[in-house]
């Protein structure tokens, strides 16, 4: 039977529902493929497309508007400042080698002298923070066994991982644990399930697009 809340898929809508619930836990998509006798590929399209339901208002629960960027002064409107620090974040982020060196203990401070975040604040502290959270998504995604993405727009490969990774660690942070685990039946308004659920009602009255 072909599932209701994504197009075009073949897979039953319990297990669409499993594949949102290891999501939601920020789980492995390997562990998510194995748990639900699915292929890692098609887990990993799952997981990429469910990213972009959480940039719409009804997950704002998680990561209110402007939070992110509520430090920086641009001078600009909201949605012009924050395409444009994602961009910078971007240079950061995908400068691989830079985080290497580190990493490698080629360098001392974390920040390099031509970091491109310090172009977006004078605040050392600012953007030591940014850098740090980069770093957080960078291992966040290597967690999950995603690596690279096909994309030419890097700023929005950068706004997607940043509010995925910051949301999953919201839910988790509100969840009740157990061996580290979410607990599926806890009712706290920002926890794992409660981030399923509101999944869940998104793709009932809009199906997941791969």
């Amino acid at each position: 039977m072909a599932s209701t809340l994504i197009r075009g898929s073949r897979i039953e809508d319990e297990t669409a529902t499993q594949i949102v619930w290891g999501f939601a836990c920020g789980a492995p998509v390997g562990d998510i493929a194995w748990l639900t006798s699915t292929s890692v590929k098609t887990v990993r399209q799952i997981v990429l497309a469910l990213r972009h339901r959480l940039v719409r208002p009804a997950f704002n629960l998680w990561n209110p508007p402007g939070e992110t960027f509520v430090l920086y002064d641009w001078g600009e409107t909201q949605a012009i400042s924050e395409q444009a620090i994602y961009a910078v974040f971007a240079r950061c982020y995908f400068n691989k080698r830079c985080a290497s060196n580190f990493i490698q203990g080629r360098r001392t401070a974390r920040i390099c002298s031509d970091c491109a975040i310090l172009s977006a604040t004078e605040d050392p502290e600012l953007s030591q923070l940014a850098v740090d959270f980069l770093d957080y998504i960078r291992a966040f995604y290597q967690h999950l066994g995603i690596g690279g993405e096909r994309s030419d727009n890097q700023a929005e490969v950068v706004r997607l991982r940043w509010r995925h990774t910051l949301i999953t660690l919201r839910a988790k942070e509100a969840s009740k644990l157990t061996n580290g685990i979410p607990e599926f039946d806890d009712p706290a308004e920002q926890s794992c399930r409660a981030l399923h659920d509101r999944l869940i009602a998104d793709l009932q009255s809009d199906p997941l697009t791969r």
